[in-house]
């Protein structure tokens, strides 16, 4: 089942970009000659008007082929007004971020969205102005916090002012003058030691490790929240863990070893045992969760190309980079983590996909778009040269960049 899922996935992100572009293509009167549902050896295939459908072999992925598609070409789409050919070449990835956003908004009104009460972990500053581990934040002058989202909703409202937070800590209730800076957030979330989910074939699936379990001790040490617990697993280097823990009404102990795995982020080696942390989720309804969905689909997009500048800039590390067998390798394991996960990450591949796709390189869509508004600023066709030109140089740096990738995925298989 997981490999199907793989499948599923892959095929299913290739195929919605291209039916975006046959779409828009058909709404703009353009003609096509071909779409293809999948790769290889053409197992069916019906024309329908002057456009062959077809179910090929291989179904990761899918194409499209419009008449008139070559450089060359004097008619058919390659002589369509500009507006047409943004049009039909922008459908690919808008096609993408819609799924995006059609998975996201499933995801928040099935499983719900997370947003955990406003209990804190203080940085220093924060504790030297009385706020301690485990403090819920009531109010905020007169508004009240119901909720992380609300903490940080306020923050913003009342940033660099001074306030005065309403907490509970402990069974007293304080109040504490503070002067909020925005740009050193000085809160982290308190999160309960409560495990939700466990990876099959995991470390803990293995002791038996279950959802709704709450870490009580790690090599005797009491785990009040869940970062104290991730900090010793993390830091353990594959050093057998004595661990604690409550299972319904039972208290059961073990031993564990955690697995070695690679942070992609700062490409450092730490430990992991299969877990997932419990969130308080809450439910919404249907027509609120797509615009909840779309808009951190949205912020999604930002934050990928965000990271793709930093990696090019050097501020990430270029291993961050992963091809298409990290893609598979994630999908394989979002499928045994259960559907909400696998949810979440499909359309964080799609939205990925988007972005990508949008990128100013000959070959893709956004290179593609780039040449067409060239030939329009200076009011004249590409040559056959100019075009080959341009191909070439895109087909070099997609070339490196899948190289490079390809790279990055089988050091990591090493690795591990």
């Amino acid at each position: 089942m997981p490999i199907i899922l793989v499948v599923v996935v892959i095929g299913s992100l290739v195929i919605v970009h291209e039916f975006g572009h046959l779409i828009v293509a058909k709404l703009s009167g353009q003609p096509v000659e071909t779409f293809s549902v999948g790769f290889g050896p053409v197992l069916l295939k019906k024309q329908i008007g002057s456009t062959v459908y077809q179910l090929a072999l291989i179904p990761l992925g899918g194409f499209i082929k419009l008449t008139g598609e070559d450089y060359t070409a004097e008619s058919g789409f390659n002589a369509a007004p500009l507006g047409n050919k943004i049009g039909v070449i922008l459908a690919g990835p808008i096609f993408n971020l819609i799924l995006g956003i059609i998975l996201t908004a499933i995801l928040y009104s099935v499983f719900g969205v997370s947003n955990p009460i406003a209990r804190i972990m203080p940085e220093p500053t924060a504790q030297s102005a009385g706020f301690a581990n485990g403090d819920y934040i009531l109010k905020i002058n007169q508004d009240t916090i119901k909720s992380w989202n609300d903490l940080a909703n306020k923050m913003q409202v009342y940033n660099n002012q001074d306030a005065i937070f309403s907490v509970k800590q402990g069974d007293a209730i304080k109040t504490i003058p503070y002067h909020i800076k925005i740009d050193s957030f000085p809160f982290s979330p308190f999160i309960e030691p409560i495990i939700d989910r466990v990876r099959e074939r995991s470390p803990a699936h293995k002791i038996g490790l279950k959802s709704g379990d709450i870490i009580l001790e790690v090599d005797n040490k009491p785990i009040p929240e869940w970062y104290s617990f991730t900090e010793i697993v993390q830091g353990s280097g594959q050093k057998k863990l004595f661990i604690k823990w409550q299972h319904d009404n039972k208290v059961l102990e073990d031993t564990i070893t955690p697995q070695s795995v690679t942070d992609e982020l700062n490409n450092k080696r730490i430990g992991a045992i299969g877990v997932w942390v419990r969130l308080p989720q809450k439910s919404i309804p249907v027509l609120k969760s797509i615009g909840i969905a779309t808009t951190r689909s949205l912020y999604v997009c930002e934050q990928t190309f965000v990271i793709l500048y930093k990696i090019i800039a050097g501020k990430l590390p270029k291993s961050a980079i992963g091809g298409p067998v990290m893609v598979a390798k994630y999908t394989y394991e979002g499928a045994q983590w259960g559907l909400q996960y696998l949810l979440g990450l499909w359309a964080l591949l799609s939205i990925n996909l988007c972005v990508i796709n949008l990128i100013p390189i000959p070959i893709v869509d956004g290179g593609r778009i780039l040449l067409y508004i060239i030939e329009s600023v200076r009011r004249k066709k590409l040559t056959k040269k100019e075009w080959e030109i341009s191909f070439w140089i895109g087909y070099a740096l997609i070339g490196f960049i899948l190289i490079f990738a390809l790279t990055n995925d089988l050091t990591r298989l090493i690795k591990k």
